[in-house]
């Protein structure tokens, strides 16, 4: 779950063995945020996660903390004679829901059902290689424009300082329908367009011994 306060919001990804932390900032305040300092910095976070001031403590100057630049976008041309880009390389796509390693692996399975009758002729051509953007173009352009509004109405506002709940009426729509909470569920963990390995690429059932 975030940790949120007036203006401030931050994110913790427990890994093996350490947490990652996710400290959000409106775009360009990072210079802002480095000027105030260390201390600054450690009693922000220690604010937002009481727990965690102990290992706050140890961050010695802002050389410690990572800025990421959040951009979302897309190439407009995803290959060229010998290479094709994918996930990552071809959409850039933000944090907000962890979607963008979905992407990439749907990518990665598109890409190896539309190309391996091509590669295993050693002849894959131009129109081969724009296949795999057009049919992966439709999900990365629906999943941007997601971000982009949630970016915009709800982490935006957080980051302003206002009232990110959403509004009575969803909320009380979602109360009266239920089963439209597993809407969000299914676009972060499935997507808009999933990707199912092609038969020749599946495993041979075994039976168990």
């Amino acid at each position: 779950m975030p940790h949120v306060g007036p203006g401030k919001a931050l994110g913790v990804i427990p890994r093996e063995g350490y947490d990652q932390v996710a400290y959000l900032g409106r775009k360009g305040t990072d210079p802002e945020l480095r000027a105030r300092g260390i201390e600054a910095f450690r009693r922000d976070v220690s604010a937002l996660l009481p727990d965690s001031s102990e290992a706050v403590a140890t961050l010695t100057s802002m050389d410690d903390i990572k800025h990421l630049d959040v951009r979302v976008d897309r190439l407009r041309r995803w290959h060229l004679d010998g290479l094709l880009c994918i996930g990552d390389a071809a959409h850039a796509m933000s944090p907000l829901g962890g979607v963008g390693i979905n992407l990439a692996v749907q990518d990665a399975v598109a890409a190896a059902t539309i190309l391996a009758e091509p590669l295993r002729r050693h002849r894959v051509t131009d129109r081969d290689m724009a296949a795999v953007r057009r049919r992966r173009l439709f999900p990365t352009a629906v999943t941007q424009a997601v971000q982009r509004v949630l970016q915009r109405v709800l982490l935006g506002r957080l980051l302003r300082g206002q009232d990110p709940t959403p509004p009575a009426a969803l909320l009380g729509l979602v109360q009266r329908l239920p089963w439209l909470s597993v809407v969000p569920a299914y676009f972060i963990g499935v997507g808009v367009r999933p990707e199912r390995a092609p038969a020749f690429a599946r495993r041979a059932n075994r039976s168990k011994c």
